[in-house]
């Protein structure tokens, strides 16, 4: 068996493996004792298609399925369930999201909706600006076949009756929203950034247009050091005691 994989990360500030991060995985020349495959995952986010056709794992309630992966906190890998059995010209992909977020990815094995026969679904909680992909059968279909509601958080797939063998996966994709993200190459923040009792660690400069304290003091651990031609300002009182004073002037 051999696996190519790539991890992706965003290049935004706050964009990493562990929020915002894809491992996908593709295995090729496999045998029938293939089961297990690795691929990172949390909250149990991993897509996992078998010659392109996406397989259902076991989501709550189901009875049928083609795969058994971790279901909270961090999975490590996917297992095929008895009964599919791999070839040598099987390909399969695993794609694992890793993120903090639990409204990044959100899988969804829905029941019909009550009086709404097998076409209808209901309880797929999505928003307008999500992105929303339906399955059915492993297929994924054309956003033409089907009709999302987000108010009543419905789907309505269009077409032939469905019936029970049938098996439709809906999966949410939350919007983000690149307005709130600075690139790490650089950028502007409009608004305060608190880093709580956090540290900035910097190995350049840093430019300040002004510097306040938080509490009653501002505590430097090392050298200040200023421009040749600029100097350090005292607007406050420097010397509140007049014995510090007459130390420092002579008197």
């Amino acid at each position: 068996m051999s696996v190519g994989s790539s991890i992706v990360e965003g290049g935004f500030i706050g964009f990493t493996l562990d929020n915002v991060g894809i491992d996908r995985r593709i295995y090729t020349g496999l045998t029938s004792t293939n089961g297990t495959f690795n691929v990172s995952y949390n909250a149990g986010r991993v897509d996992v298609y078998l010659n392109g056709v996406k397989l259902v794992g076991n989501h709550s309630g189901l009875s049928n399925y083609d795969y058994t992966y971790t279901g909270a906190g961090q999975g490590s890998n996917i297992v095929l369930a008895t009964g599919v059995a791999l070839v040598a010209a099987d390909v399969v992909e695993c794609i694992g999201y890793v993120s903090n977020s639990s409204n990044t990815v959100t899988t969804y094995n829905p029941t019909p909706a009550s009086g709404g026969g097998w076409n209808v679904f209901s309880s797929i909680n999505h928003v307008a600006s999500d992105l929303v992909n339906v399955y059915l059968n492993g297929v994924l279909l054309d956003d033409s076949d089907y009709t999302l509601d987000a108010s009543a958080n419905t789907l309505t797939i269009g077409g032939a009756t469905l019936t029970a063998s049938d098996v439709v996966m809906v999966q949410v994709i939350g919007a983000l929203d690149n307005a709130n993200f600075v690139p790490a190459g650089g950028g502007t923040f409009t608004g305060d950034v608190s880093f709580g009792d956090n540290n900035i660690t910097n190995v350049g400069s840093i430019a300040l247009d002004s510097i306040s304290a938080d509490a009653t003091s501002i505590t430097i651990s090392s050298d200040m050091e200023t421009a040749t031609n600029k100097k350090i300002k005292q607007k406050g009182a420097f010397m509140q005691s007049s014995t510090h004073q007459a130390w420092v002037l002579g008197g």
